[in-house]
């Protein structure tokens, strides 16, 4: 985001630009989806925006992908929606998560004098995680080193367990193929794990035919032996579990001392149903991260429309938020009303003849005064912190 800041009117933005979370990138595909009458239960905003995200990391457009799956049914939908979406987010001054890197590596590609500015200003380039790296990732990183190439990566091709999610595992394989002037240098010692975790991490891996060979060990003492239990189901996994802390509890150790790991959130279900039913006493933690909080998403959307008046989809997300009597007809209207006029969302809600009720207008009205005046105030130099504050004070 440093540099798309900084380069943003190559692509035609100024540097106030909203970045669209996965909430507002699907606010935006549920509406592309009705717009061009598709059932949005099989076309499902989530599921669209996701996959749209995993074709930018393989660097394809609307066009491309067309190309490469054939023109099925399907994709032609799916190439409509991913187009009609990257117009809708361009005229809102917008990019989401999957842009970032994307966007960088087109004006690089384009652009030779930022490309040079860039490789001048980092002439070394470290990457932690290598195995993990995506197409477009790689392409970011062959286009910063250059012909100098001063690179180091780090990685171990043994962790690599993202491929589901557009990693590429071929990028660290294939790394001294890419740069046969590299330097390997294996670290081999754990200090972290005992030697019996060591020899089953060992034995497991070994069964991959594709990786780099590594003779992993550690000076830490032998203990305890490696445990393996299967379960038919969930349900009977968490009460092995819980037979495992009763256990522990009737050994002496206390419930505080004891914790459960899962992979997912939905996993603490079965544990929960579990612990309750023996009467166990438990704390989950974590839960929902704070910006993932819908007050704090409203709040962010409200500083989106502040510093990016365009950005039509963070206004619809609050345009009722506190209640404004504007209920999904009068949504409908301001934005057909949008069309009709072509002026943004915000602007029609400074109009006149809008065709709400007049409650509905009068608080539309209330919200564009808002707006004006901490736009106008944000100009002057209030800044993101105050202005959250007065919305607060104001909303």
């Amino acid at each position: 985001m440093y540099i798309l800041r900084r380069e943003a009117s190559f692509f035609g933005f100024d540097n106030g630009f909203t970045i669209y979370d996965t909430t507002l990138q699907e606010s935006l595909l549920k509406q592309v989806i009705k717009d061009l009458s598709l059932d949005p239960k099989f076309y499902k905003p989530s599921t669209l925006g996701n996959y749209i995200s995993g074709l930018k990391d393989k660097m394809l457009s609307p066009e491309s992908y067309l190309e490469k799956e054939g023109r099925n049914d399907f994709s032609k939908a799916v190439s409509a929606i991913y187009k009609e979406y990257e117009k809708r987010k361009d005229a809102n001054y917008a990019f989401d998560f999957g842009d970032l890197i994307w966007k960088t590596v087109q004006l690089f590609q384009k652009s030779s004098d930022a490309i040079s500015k860039y490789r001048h200003k980092w002439e070394y380039v470290m990457v932690d995680e290598y195995q993990d790296t995506n197409k477009v990732q790689y392409e970011l990183v062959l286009l910063l080193a250059g012909e100098k190439r001063n690179l180091c990566v780090v990685g171990d091709d043994d962790q690599s367990i993202y491929s589901w999610r557009g990693a590429d595992i071929g990028n660290i394989l294939n790394f001294e193929k890419d740069f046969p002037e590299s330097v390997v240098i294996k670290l081999e010692e754990n200090y972290r794990s005992t030697s019996n975790i060591i020899l089953a991490a060992s034995n497991v891996i070994s069964n991959n035919t594709q990786r780099k060979e590594k003779e992993i060990f550690t000076n830490n003492p032998e203990g305890a032996p490696v445990v393996l239990n299967e379960f038919e189901n969930e349900s009977e996994e968490a009460h092995g579990v819980i037979t495992r802390i009763r256990s522990a509890y009737s050994g002496g150790t206390e419930y505080k001392n004891i914790a459960i790991f899962y992979r997912t959130n939905s996993q603490s279900r079965y544990f929960e149903e579990a612990l309750r039913n023996v009467g166990i006493p438990y704390k989950i933690f974590g839960g929902f991260r704070f910006f993932d909080r819908a007050e704090i998403k409203d709040l962010i959307a409200y500083l989106n429309v502040v510093s990016n008046p365009l950005d039509s989809v963070s206004l619809l997300r609050i345009i009722n938020y506190p209640p404004r009597g504007i209920g999904d007809s009068g949504v409908e209207k301001i934005r057909e009303f949008s069309l009709e006029k072509g002026i943004s969302i915000l602007e029609v809600l400074g109009q006149e003849d809008i065709p709400l009720k007049k409650a509905a207008k009068s608080k539309g009205k209330e919200l564009y005064n808002l707006f004006c005046d901490l736009i106008e105030k944000s100009e002057k130099g209030l800044s993101p912190s105050e202005i959250a504050l007065e919305l607060l004070n104001r909303s």
